[in-house]
């Protein structure tokens, strides 16, 4: 059937046979998985400026690091008496990625991301083509995407002996073009995300696990790396480190572009 599946992806190459739209091929979801693919099966790296050596933090591999898509992570604001309705709680998290050390549980409807006793890489991933970070949730609207998203990172990291591990970061993968949003920039600005999760703890008074919560975030939270990166600047690494994967790397992600309305 892998065979046939193959045949089916590539009708998609001619308007008056393929079988599906190729946005759901041509998307931020396949792109990801490429990139993750590449840094993967390639260790050594042509590092030359600052900004290769961010790509480097979001991607690279250290020992038995793996790459996951599309995982969740548990939140530190779960329902606190089971069966019953709790208007403060969120469900987990979704991420469009995670790199680092972790195994994942494998639910009906989620797939949860766990890290390993010694783990020492922990990074998640959130990538768009064009739609906007998620801005909010239902009981408190200034929760953002990605302020949540470190709120779960801290709760993954507090199951750990020792959570404060080397590598930890957050990055923001996108267009250039949607990047220069406003909006992604402010998504991204440590000083807003420490008051919006201060504010989220601030909803359950003086709850002793909210107050540990939150300690542990502020410990935490200057080690972690909050950054965006462009899709643009990601091809240009692997281009100057891989010039055939490279060029088809950048091939797929024209056509994205185009399919997505953005050339």
């Amino acid at each position: 059937m892998k065979e046939i599946l193959t045949k089916i992806i590539n009708l998609t190459e001619d308007e008056s046979k393929r079988i599906f739209s190729p946005k759901l091929l041509y998307n931020e979801n396949y792109l990801l998985s490429l990139v993750m693919y590449w840094f993967l099966n390639n260790d050594d790296h042509i590092v030359n400026s600052d900004t290769d050596r961010k790509i480097c933090k979001a991607f690279k591999c250290v020992e038995n690091t793996r790459y996951y898509i599309n995982a969740t992570l548990e939140t530190p604001f779960k329902v606190r008496n089971k069966g019953e309705k709790d208007p403060l709680a969120e469900p987990s998290a979704n991420v469009s990625g995670v790199v680092g050390h972790f195994k994942v549980l494998y639910g009906k409807k989620k797939e949860r991301v766990v890290l390993l006793k010694d783990a020492n890489q922990f990074v998640v991933i959130e990538t768009t083509m064009t739609t906007p970070l998620k801005k909010g949730i239902r009981c408190y609207k200034e929760y953002q995407q990605v302020a949540r998203d470190i709120s779960c990172m801290v709760q993954t990291l507090s199951h750990l002996e020792n959570a404060f591990i080397d590598q930890i970061g957050l990055f923001v993968i996108a267009p250039q073009e949607t990047l220069n949003m406003e909006s992604f920039k402010a998504y991204t600005y440590k000083k807003n995300i420490e008051d919006i999760v201060g504010k989220r703890v601030l909803q359950y008074g003086n709850d002793p696990s909210k107050k540990a919560f939150l300690e542990l975030f502020t410990r935490l939270f200057s080690r972690i790396n909050v950054d965006c990166i462009s899709y643009e600047e990601i091809i240009r690494f692997i281009l100057k480190n891989d010039l055939d994967y490279g060029d088809k790397l950048e091939n797929f992600y024209k056509l994205c572009l185009t399919n997505n309305g953005l050339k």
